[in-house]
């Protein structure tokens, strides 16, 4: 199967998505419920002196193993006890902008994460389960930012990826105790009608990238 790329739709979905970094309302600020995320971890590397993007890795289902994007070559990296085995995607500079289907692949998996989250936060919404919202936020909004550069990467810093699909860094921290977390809930706290609108925007997009799935892979 081959799987072709619909970078406007993707980026939309990352935009559309960044709300939900900021979310929901709770009577307990503070106590988080762990649960497995389907969404992958993506590292986000950058160059010392300029301080861009050279690459991103990405980790599936809390492997060793990942995927390494560049603006240029890719790679598949094993990790075994002796050592990694390193398997590189070669592409020519010229046709870096293009999506290979090696990136292609690794953005479907992505997405395919991105989508269950959608569903799970939808129903955590309907029920009231604050602690999964306020744990998700400790990782969600670093994960929208890992989107962003992987299209980065995958489209060589073509204008296909707007600036604002990327969140500000300030808004968020990386942390299970931050209070960012609980400001933002208490800020919302008392806005039901925004809750209905996150189920419906949530619904509404994981739709949406289903049917971009089902389209794209031929």
């Amino acid at each position: 199967m081959k799987l072709k790329l619909h970078i406007p739709t993707l980026i939309l979905s990352a935009e559309v998505f960044a709300v939900f970094s900021f979310f929901a309302y709770s009577s307990d600020f503070s106590t988080r419920v762990p649960y497995n995320l389907a969404i992958p971890k993506i590292s986000i590397g950058f160059e010392k002196d300029s301080k861009t993007c050279s690459r991103v890795r990405i980790f599936f289902d809390k492997s060793d193993d990942f995927y390494v994007l560049t603006q240029t070559d890719d790679m598949f990296v094993k990790v075994g006890r002796n050592g990694q085995e390193k398997k590189v995607y070669r592409e020519p500079e010229y046709k870096a902008y293009m999506i290979t289907d090696f990136e292609a692949a690794q953005i479907n998996k992505v997405c395919t994460g991105l989508i269950t989250t959608l569903e799970q936060f939808e129903k955590d919404l309907r029920n009231e389960n604050w602690g999964k919202c306020l744990y998700l936020d400790a990782f969600f909004p670093n994960f929208l930012n890992g989107f962003y550069y992987m299209m980065l990467m995958a489209k060589a810093g073509s204008d296909d990826v707007p600036l604002g699909a990327k969140i500000d860094e300030k808004l968020y921290d990386i942390s299970l105790t931050s209070s960012k977390t609980e400001d933002r809930i208490r800020t919302w706290c008392a806005s039901m009608e925004y809750i209905v609108s996150l189920r419906i925007a949530a619904k509404e997009l994981a739709y949406e990238l289903k049917n971009w799935q089902k389209k794209r892979i031929d």
